[in-house]
Order: C-alpha cells, then structure tokens, then sequence
C-alpha cells in the first residue's frame, strides 16, 4: 500500500471478510421493570395481598387520595424501569439523552398523579406500614424529589405519554435509579396498567433518544478503485490526527500507519491510500488529539476480469433541517460495496439550524452546511454511520450552490452572480467557494480537466468518475451541473407552448455536459461494452428519462440535442445493459427510454431504463407537492383533494402515476414503468413508483446469473415541525420495502467461442476455468464453459474451446 505523498512498499494479503463497522443503536424502548403500590388503610398488605384480596385489580395499579370510598386510605404508587445499562436495549452510562417519553395507560379513569424521582430504594414487597417511615412516601428530597418530574392531570382511558427526558439523562450521568413515586392529585381513584398486565401493549414503556456523551470522529473513504481509496478523517479537535490501516477489525493485520496535523477541525484531513489490493476489505482507524476515535471499513473493487456480484446504494436529495434522516438508517447494515450521494447533498438555499439565511454566501457558510448533515441530531448519524461502512462515491447538483444554476452560463444570467467576474458561472467566487467547501467534506480525489479546446471546462475541477467493479458492472459519475448552458424557457414561460418547449430543446449544440465530459462518457461506454463488463451504470442527477415538459428546462429532455447524441451512440454501437439512474425529484419513477433524432420525429424505444431515487429529506416529495398544486385548481381542485385524503399511500401514489400516464401518452411519451417495454423485468413488491416516501435504492447483481435486483426502502415522509414535535416518533421509522423488481442481464456472447472471460482471446486461463466446471449439469453460464448454452459443461464445449485454442478474436 502506498499513502500519498509517503511511501510503504507492502505485501497485502487479500481478504475476503465481510465484517461491518458497528453502528450504536440511538433508541431504546424499554418495558421492563418493576411496579407496585403502597395503601394507607391495609397498611400491612402487600401490592401482591392487594391483589388477592380484591383491593385492585391484577395487573394494574391504583393512585388515589382516599381508598376505598367508604373506609380506607391514600394510596401511592411506585414505578421503575431498567433502564440504565450497556447491554443492548438499554441507554448506556454517559450518554446524551436528547428525548425520553414515558407511556402509561389508564384503565380506569381518575384524578391522576404527580411523578416524584425516588431517593431511597425499595423492593416490590413492601407495605405501607414497612418502608418510608411508615407514613407514606414524601416528596421532600429525602425520600423523593420535592420537584415533579410530570403531573399527568386528569387521566382519562387510554395510552398518554409524557416528557421525562430530565430524569433519565440524570440517570444516565450518574444518579440512582430508583423510579418514580406515583403520588395522587385527588380522590377520584387513577388505574393504570403495570408490567404484569395480561395485554402487553397496555404495559408502561419508557422511550430514550440517546446519542454518544461527545462528538464523535468521523471517518469516511470513497472515491475507491481497485488499488486506492481517498480517506477523510473530521476530528473533534484542532491537533494530530492518527490513522492506521488494517486488514481486519481487530488492527491485528496492519498494513499502514500514519500521523497527519489537522489546524482547522471545520476541514477535515483527506489522504489518498494506494496500492491496494482489488477485491479486499480494509478498515482505517483513526484517533484525534483529543483521544476520539472512529473505524471505517471499505472493499475494493474486484479485479476487472473477475465476476464476484456487487451490491451499492443510491440516493440523494436531504436538508440540514430534517436531520437525522431515518430513510437512509438502514443502509449501514447492508454491507455494500459502495454508496453513492447523487447530488443535493446540502441545500445551500435553504434555512437551517447551521445557517439560518436563506442562501449560503461565503465558503464558511458552505462549510458549516456540510458539516451539519453529518453531526449528531438527535442520537443518530445516519449519513457519517453510512460512511463508516462503506465507501462513498458523491456527485454535485444545484442546491450545493444555489437553485437551478448553470454553471456554463453567463453570470448575469442569474441574479445571485451577476456583476461578478469569469467568463462563466462556474468560474466566479461564490461557485468557488461553493465547490472547494463540496471536496473538502467528501472524500473524493481533487482531479482537473486539462486543455479540453473548450473554455467552460478546460483548467476546472473535474467531477466525473468511471469505476469499474470487476465485470459485473462499471459506473459512470455525471456532472450535469458545473458546465450545462443556460436552461431554456419553461413550459408555464411558454404560455403551455410543449411544441416550442421541444423545438428549443433540440438547439444543436446544446449541451448539459459539455463536450469534454460527453466524449469521455462515450469512450468509457464503449470500452466497457469491449472489456464484457455486464452492467453500465449511469448517474446523473436530473433524470434522463421523458416525463414531459413541464419543468422540464432543468432536466435533460431540456437539452434534448445532447439527450439524443448520447442515447443514438449507446444504440448504435449495440451497448447492452445500461442503467440510468437519477434523483432530484424527491421520488422513484422507473420507466423505459426512448429518444429522437430530431424534433416531430417518431419516438426511438431503446432497451435502456432509467430509475429516479427518492430523497433522504425534502418536504414535501413529489406526491404530496403535487397533489397540493393540483387541489388548488378551481375547477376540479376540491374533489380531486377529497379522492387523494381518502386514500393510502399506495393508492395516493396510483392516483398521480394514473395523472402522470395521461400527460405522457398526450405528449406522445411511455407511460411509467417497464411493463411491456420489452426490458427483462419483473416487478416483486410495490409498483413503478413511489411517490410519498423518503428513502434509497439497493442495487444488486448476482455473480453467477447476473441478474439485477433493485430494491427501494422508504418511510413516510416528514416535516420540520413534526419533527419537533415527535421526534422519537419519526426517528424510531424503519426503512421498508416500497419497489422491488428484478431485470435478466442482456449477456452478449464473446467475438468468438471459447472466450469465457471476454479479453479477446482464448487461452490457458479459458481452458482451466472450463475444467473447474467439467461435469456441471444444469444452471451453467458462458462464464463457466456451458459454450453451446445448454446449461451443461460437457464435451461439446470442451471441443469448441480446444478448436478455437490459441486465437484471437475479432473485436
């Protein structure tokens, strides 16, 4: 391994482990414990004799000034939860607890009760005559806190919960836990169920949104190849930062080691590590000067001729204010190979916490932006957890500098750069700043455009990437943003003119990529192709796939010239197996994709499609957006608002797909979805669309069949205000499955029979891997031998490869 600028010349063994970095669990529910009840009037009897004898029904508890009505006593009740601990389910010792929620629940309904933190312990055997004195519990600081930490009023039947977030972080630094007494408000007998209740869900239950007790360092890698990883470490503290690197979690395997100064804590340290090993998981430990410390984990890629499947992640899309993104808090448990942030990944435009103007102006706001998406809120890093785990890949799209820019538009083309130097607004100080805050917080290495003959992109920072993954998949990084022309005027501009909106959007030489970056897009296309490579996958922010004109200047059917002179060269240099893959419109709409070659001419199907990925965080996504803007339509606004509340959200969602299908087929387009588009999918779960949820896609290519499963995970999606106003509620959302279908790898076989591993010749290496798998009946690939394509590996293709031993093949 070598670490830029110092060298280690090491051996590296390869490792085929899959271990995972582990991610703290930031909620506890927690339902067991301990209650009871002292009584005033059977001052000998236990909660247990209580019971017995009728005085309360099992299972509950009873508060009351004066019980029962006609002779009797006070009663009071005592409650307590396990609740401290550093086994699992629990809030461990030391933690910041940033929520805790007690729930009870009524069965009977009465005057209620004040909650006194208890001083002194007890057991569940007590009697009133036996324990505090003898006269009760009194809340006088020696046997409970004179302060109540919640007086629940008048409770009526039914679950309620209360705030108790100051009694368990006292708790959790330190004090005893022994409960609460439950002492009453008045005589009106309050029932509530207790731990022993025959219903479980009537039991109490305490809830906890905790996070660590300090910042935590962050480590992230991406930007991965085969032989290097870019490594970023954010420390706590301005100083060294220690960084070793290992084969195996227990750094028992350790391949490097090294200290670099870090003078600015809001810039994180990003080291490029090379000479790896393809097809090997490395973890990265690093330690500020503080003493904090983090591990990351990462695998490399496999090597380019070697098909081991491959599993990645793509989303996009969330705002500082809606942290801490549960959509995306099952990601780190996946176990990926890679995960891609297709753009948005601050919203620069946008209010919050961070920076509370209405647009980021110097390279200090950008910073503090990205800086805040990856903090602790609310217990959880879901995205900084998600770095730690896998290796991240990041592309740029409007919001981290402002709303629909054009980078290679005149500057005065847009009102928050105009006046300002450079010939373009990519060349400008605020889309400077914009973008050296984008590389300091990512890791991904700082490459630049050398004399590309055109002035919008030659000398500037190049983000396009192209990864391959064995021969499983290769991946392309689009830059729609830095260097697209200026857009053209909307539909809605147009007067609902589409014929104008089409006609403009075929200008020849317009251009989203520039030249530079769609000519190298094209090249590695078909190098791909060439090299066998199954699956090409393209990411580009705006969606590529039609779905009409309006609002559609900011996507690529607004610069349809370009759109064309890509998709005619995947069709006509027979590239198979290419995958769009977009975000930015805070929804999953999978579709088919057809082009033409000029405007008014019929539509081109090709068997490309294209996936959109919901949005981590943006309120509202696309369906409730436009389901709003349609019900204040006078016309028909009202029913159609009475039909869409009525519905669930998958009905919601067949509701607008329905809408959207009527304009396409209008514009002469697709309706959604892959159903008889001739594409080999099949839809398992969900639909084309989901429309309502917050959420990523899972992508995953199986190595023997390479068949490729997408899978969509969603939660329902949320505000800033109900955020605030039940945050365990929408921390606590689990990510489910809302899409799932599967599409048949299209395999093109090699030039010539024989070529089992697609490199243009039939050898040694063909031969063995055809041995290895002599014999095999049933379910063989081209891969494994099986030449004939009958499934088996027989003599047949034994001859067929001894026949054509030692050529090469025509490319």
């Amino acid at each position: 391994m070598l670490i830029r600028p110092a060298v280690l010349a090491l051996t590296v063994i390869a490792s085929s482990s899959c271990s995972t970095a582990s991610v703290a669990e930031p909620v506890a529910a927690i339902t067991s414990g301990d209650a009871t009840m002292i009584h005033g009037w059977f001052r000998n009897q236990t909660y247990a004799q209580l019971v017995t004898n009728g005085h309360v029904p099992a299972g509950s508890i009873s508060i009351d000034l004066y019980d029962p009505p006609i002779v009797g006593g006070p009663t009071a009740g005592l409650l307590w939860f396990d609740a401290i601990g550093a086994d699992g389910g629990r809030v461990p010792p030391g933690s910041v607890v940033h929520r805790a929620e007690l729930t009870l629940t009524t069965t009977n309904a009465g005057a209620g009760a004040r909650l006194h933190r208890l001083l002194q312990p007890w057991s569940d055997g007590i009697t009133w005559a036996g324990s505090f004195g003898g006269n009760g519990i009194q809340a006088d600081d020696v046997e409970a806190r004179a302060a109540a930490d919640v007086d629940t009023g008048v409770m009526s039947l039914g679950a309620h919960t209360f705030d108790v977030t100051a009694a368990v972080q006292a708790w959790a630094d330190g004090a005893a836990n022994y409960g609460w007494a439950l002492l009453p408000l008045g005589v009106n007998g309050w029932d509530l169920a207790v731990f022993d209740a025959i219903d479980e869900a009537q039991r109490p239950r305490l809830s906890v949104l905790f996070g660590p007790p300090a910042a935590r360092v962050m480590v992230a890698t991406g930007d991965v190849m085969q032989t290097s990883v870019v490594v970023l470490v954010q420390p706590t503290l301005a100083g060294n930062v220690d960084v070793r690197v290992a084969r195996d979690p227990a750094f028992s395997d350790l391949v490097a080691e090294f200290q670099s100064p870090v003078p600015n804590v809001s810039v994180p340290l990003k080291t490029e590590l090379i000479n790896l090993t393809a097809g090997t998981r490395y973890y990265v430990e690093a330690r500020d000067a503080g003493g904090a410390s983090r591990v990351a984990t990462f695998v490399t890629p496999a090597p380019v001729d070697e098909r081991r499947g491959l599993r990645f992640g793509v989303t996009g899309d969330w705002r500082g204010e809606l942290a801490p993104y549960p959509a995306v808090s099952n990601v780190a448990s996946r176990q990926l190979d890679f995960f891609v942030a297709l753009g948005d990944t601050i919203y620069a435009d946008v209010p919050s916490p961070a920076v509370p103007a209405p647009q980021c102006l110097t390279l200090d706001d950008f910073r503090r932006k990205h800086a805040e998406v990856y903090a602790d809120a609310l217990g959880q890093t879901s995205l900084a957890d998600i770095r730690a785990t896998t290796a991240w890949f990041s592309d740029l799209d409007d919001h981290e500098v402002t709303n629909d820019f054009a980078g290679g538009a005149d500057p005065n083309s847009h009102p928050l750069f105009a006046g300002a130097d450079g010939e373009f607004i990519n060349q400008t100080p605020l889309f400077e700043a914009a973008l050296q805050a984008f590389h300091e917080q990512h890791p991904i290495a700082e490459e630049i455009y050398g004399d590309t003959g055109d002035a919008r992109t030659a000398g500037r920072r190049k983000l396009y990437r192209a990864r391959r993954f064995g021969r499983d998949a290769a991946v392309f990084m689009l830059d729609a943003r830095s260097f697209r022309d200026e857009e053209i005027p909307g539909l809605l501009d147009l007067g609902g003119s589409a014929e104008q909106f089409f006609q403009d959007s075929f200008e020849p030489g317009r251009t989203m990529l520039g030249a530079a970056q769609l000519e190298e897009l094209q090249d590695d296309l078909l190098a791909a192709g060439d090299a066998g490579v199954t699956w090409k996958f393209v990411l580009v922010p705006e969606p590529i796939q039609n779905l009409g004109p309006l609002m559609g200047e900011d996507r690529f059917e607004g610069y349809a010239w370009e759109r064309t002179q890509l998709l005619r060269f995947i069709d006509e240099h027979d590239i198979r197996n290419v995958v769009f893959i977009a975000a930015d419109i805070h929804c999953t709409i999978v579709n088919n994709i057809e082009y033409q070659l000029e405007y008014g001419q019929p539509q081109i199907l090709t068997d490309t499609w294209e996936i959109s990925t919901g949005a981590v965080a943006y309120a509202a996504p696309f369906g409730p957006t436009v389901a709003s803007i349609v019900a204040a339509i006078p016309v028909f606004g009202p029913l159609f608002e009475l039909l869409y509340n009525s519905l669930d959200r998958d009905g919601k969602d067949q509701l607008l797909a329905g809408a959207m299908n009527s304009l396409l087929e209008g514009w002469g387009l697709d309706p959604i979805g892959l159903d008889g588009s001739g594409i080999p999918a099949t839809l398992l779960a969900g639909s084309w669309v989901s429309l309502h949820t917050y959420g990523w896609t899972e992508f995953s290519v199986d190595s023997a069949t390479q068949r490729l499963t997408v899978t969509t995970y969603g939660i329902d999606w949320y505000d800033r205000d109900e955020l605030l106003a039940d945050p365990i509620g929408v921390v606590s959302r689990t990510p489910q499955i809302v899409s799932q279908f599967v599409v048949d790898a299209v395999i093109v076989p090699p030039p010539c029979a024989g070529d089992l591993n697609g490199d243009a010749a039939v050898n040694l290496e063909d031969l063995s891997t055809l041995l290895s798998h002599f014999g095999q009946v049933g379910g063989a690939t081209l891969e494994q031998g099986d030449i004939d394509g009958d499934g088996n590996v027989t003599l047949a293709d034994l001859s067929a490869l001894l026949e054509a031993f030692g050529t090469a093949c025509a490319g």
